[in-house]
């Protein structure tokens, strides 16, 4: 940091879905650690519960078995400290639950307060899964930092509306992943964690504001609930 103080990364990566086998897995996660120059990485995820939009159901319940053995693997070897997923339904998380002791640490999923994913986030924290969101700020769509409510909370805490999505998120256990090309602005957002805590009833009316709606520009097309 600018200041001085010392800041703490962590290296995370993804297997693709054509890579979505045993073989095809773990060679993945070597060529990612060679190439990002480490021999373990921090968090390796599953970026998709299937092969993209295939309804062939044994297909995708084999490779996502197959997939996630092949990071357990990798997991005990050392290669990596935590697996986990990424848009991965309840339905594909019981399903692993069936055939795994090992349960994902993270789910990286799109949440935002017009999409809350309550249910999975229910779930994901009963199973001590750590929900990060992904288009917390909803990617700059669906004008949600327009929103007159959260606008009102904003401006009652003297905070940005961005500011306070960010803490809403913290204070219900998520972790937000926000991505900026403004220095100023990523500041600006990291301070959220350090803010005073929201009054429970701006949480409560944030909540309120779900409408189970993604900035997905695909229109629906693209979803995980669609994978088999």
């Amino acid at each position: 940091m600018a200041d001085g103080s010392p800041v703490k990364t962590s290296v995370t990566t993804k297997v693709w879905w054509t890579d979505m086998s045993f073989d095809k897995a773990t060679s993945s996660v070597q060529r990612s650690l060679q190439k990002l120059g480490t021999r373990v990485a921090d968090l390796v995820l599953i970026h998709w519960p299937g092969r993209w939009l295939s309804g062939d159901t044994a297909g995708n319940r084999d490779a996502r078995e197959a997939t996630w053995e092949a990071l357990c693997d990798l997991k005990q070897a050392g290669s990596i400290r935590e697996i986990g997923v990424s848009n991965f339904t309840v339905r594909h998380l019981k399903e692993l639950e069936g055939y795994s002791m090992q349960m994902p640490a993270v789910n990286q999923v799109e949440l935002h307060p017009y999409l809350q994913q309550k249910e999975l986030l229910e779930y994901c924290q009963q199973k001590g899964i750590r929900v990060q969101a992904y288009s917390p700020l909803a990617s700059g769509r669906l004008q949600l930092l327009s929103d007159p409510l959260l606008n009102e909370v904003a401006a009652a805490n003297g905070i940005s509306p961005a500011q306070t999505v960010l803490k809403w998120m913290l204070q219900r256990g998520i972790t937000p992943i926000v991505k900026t090309t403004s220095t100023a602005r990523m500041q600006q957002n990291l301070r959220a964690e350090t803010l005073p805590d929201l009054q429970q009833s701006d949480v409560d009316a944030i909540t309120g504001l779900d409408r189970q709606e993604s900035c997905d520009l695909s229109g629906g097309l693209v979803s995980p609930d669609r994978i088999a």
